[in-house]
């Protein structure tokens, strides 16, 4: 493609982020990663703290968001107020006679108080931008909604979901505790309402 053209494409893709749903996303998230981190660190690196919120495609996505950060003295130090964004499709490739899921990545983006800025871009910019832009308005509608669609893993850790309320939940019960104020309903102490 010429210049010109990828030009034109990441223009309208940032265009795209010029969206009170964006800015709306950004500072949901940015509740839970306070959240989620609070009472926590210093860190040696950066710590397993992101969302992982499955798209409503054919083709499997998800939209992964996490703090970006800075290192000082050796520490890694969390900026909430800034997040990184990557948007993942889901390939099926055969290796050895043997079929492998792969998450290959379509659009990477920046979200910050001033501004957004696009990294990683395709061809497909667009589509991308609108998928993702889906998923956050989804996600700033009904959390509780988004969060269901993942089934294996969880939507915050990344870990296996083994019992079948997380499952539904698509949340572990490590990290139910952090995300009942943003998507869950609670009654007296810290029991779930209905967390299906």
């Amino acid at each position: 493609m010429l210049n010109e053209e990828w030009a034109v494409i990441r223009r309208d893709a940032v265009e795209m982020f010029n969206s009170p749903v964006v800015e709306g996303f950004r500072r949901n998230c940015v509740r839970y990663f306070e959240g989620a981190l609070e009472g926590k660190g210093p860190f040696r690196r950066r710590p397993n703290t992101s969302l992982r919120l499955i798209c409503d495609t054919p083709v499997p996505t998800k939209l992964v968001a996490y703090p970006c950060g800075t290192v000082r003295h050796g520490e890694f130090v969390p900026q909430v107020e800034k997040l990184h964004c990557e948007l993942l499709q889901e390939r099926t490739k055969v290796v050895d006679g043997i079929q492998a899921r792969k998450f290959t990545r379509r659009l990477t983006f920046t979200l910050k108080p001033e501004c957004d800025s696009l990294g990683t871009i395709y061809p497909s910019a667009i589509e991308d931008a609108r998928t993702a832009l889906g998923v956050m308005a989804d996600f700033i509608s009904d959390a509780r909604a988004v969060f269901a669609r993942s089934h294996d893993y969880c939507c915050c850790c990344g870990k296996g979901l083994r019992d079948e309320s997380s499952r539904a939940r698509g949340v572990g019960p490590e990290c139910v505790r952090v995300l009942n104020w943003l998507a869950f309903e609670k009654t007296e102490g810290n029991a779930l309402v209905n967390a299906v």
